[in-house]
Formats: structure tokens, C-alpha cells, sequence
């Protein structure tokens, strides 16, 4: 999200006036590099994360509903579009006004436990502090799961996965 909201806001100054047309449009185009690569990233770890973190029953909905956001996202840039259409230089309003959800996307992200199987890897291979980070495996399924029976099967299952996907 910071890659996403950063690329927004290049893009959202790229029409400053003043600026000659090859400044405007070199700034123009790293913002959009930049953005492409916060939206890139995002693209991949959402379902990555909804993969490992969300029960088989709700994980299609979860990847169908980032799916629509997208969606939205999309009919949301071209309203803002339509509406500023008349408006001189507005076209950079367009590409600024996304630091909006990507700030929402910042906090969202942030709020959300890491991956059990993520932490269950990394307990793999600190010893030390492997402990630590299967009770924080747990937590984080306890955050999915309501059932503490649920959750502590799910963190042996995830277990057992990454133990025999280390042998292989």
C-alpha cells in the first residue's frame, strides 16, 4: 500500500503548473511505475494471504470479493474522472485521489494478523524462538477461528505441511 499511495501521490503532482511538458510527463510516468508496483505486489499477496489465513468454506467469496474491489476501484477512478471532467488539470486530481484507499488498504493490511504458515516456516528455522512464534502461529488462527480446538488442529495440519514440504 505505501508503493501504491506513493505512486498516487507522483501521479497526482505531476500536473503541477509551471512544470514544463517533459517534467510533468517524466514524473508522471515514475509514478506510474511506482504505483504499478504497489498494485503489482498488492495483486499477489492478497490471495496469497486469503490462501493461507481464510477456511476452505469462505476462501473463494474472500478472492471473488477482492475481485470486485478491483472492480470498483476501477468504476470509482472513472467516476472521479467523469465529474472532474470540465475542470482544468483535474486529470492529475484522477491519479492523486487513489492515496485514499490505499491509505484505507495501509490500515486494513496492518491490522491484520501475519500468516500462520509464515510463522509456523520461520519457526522452522530459528529454533530459539520457535516457541514464540508457534504461540503467535496460534493467535493468528485464533483470529480466523473462533474454536480453540479448530485453530490448534489447523496450526498441526500447517505444522505437518511445512514439515514434510522441508524434507522434500
Amino acid at each position: 500500500s505505501f508503493l501504491y499511495g506513493m505512486g498516487a501521490l507522483i501521479e497526482g503532482v505531476s500536473g503541477t503548473p509551471g512544470w514544463s511538458g517533459a517534467v510533468g510527463l517524466t514524473v508522471l510516468l515514475l509514478g506510474r511505475i511506482v504505483y504499478g508496483l504497489g498494485i503489482g505486489l498488492a495483486m499477489h499477496g492478497a490471495p496469497t494471504y486469503i490462501g493461507e489465513m481464510a477456511p476452505a468454506s469462505i476462501r473463494g467469496l474472500l478472492v471473488s470479493l477482492k475481485e470486485g474491489m478491483i472492480v470498483l476501484g476501477i468504476l470509482a477512478g472513472y467516476l472521479v474522472g467523469f465529474l472532474l471532467r470540465h475542470r482544468a488539470g483535474a486529470w492529475a486530481l484522477t491519479y492523486g485521489v487513489s492515496v485514499v484507499p490505499a491509505l484505507a488498504m495501509g490500515c486494513g493490511a496492518y491490522a491484520l494478523p501475519p500468516s500462520a504458515r509464515w510463522l509456523v516456516l520461520r519457526a522452522q528455522r530459528s529454533p530459539d524462538e520457535a516457541s514464540m512464534l508457534e504461540q503467535r502461529a496460534l493467535a493468528s488462527l485464533r483470529f480466523v477461528f473462533n474454536d480453540d480446538t479448530v485453530a490448534e488442529s489447523a496450526l498441526a495440519e500447517i505444522k505437518t505441511q511445512c514439515a514434510s514440504s522441508d524434507e522434500e
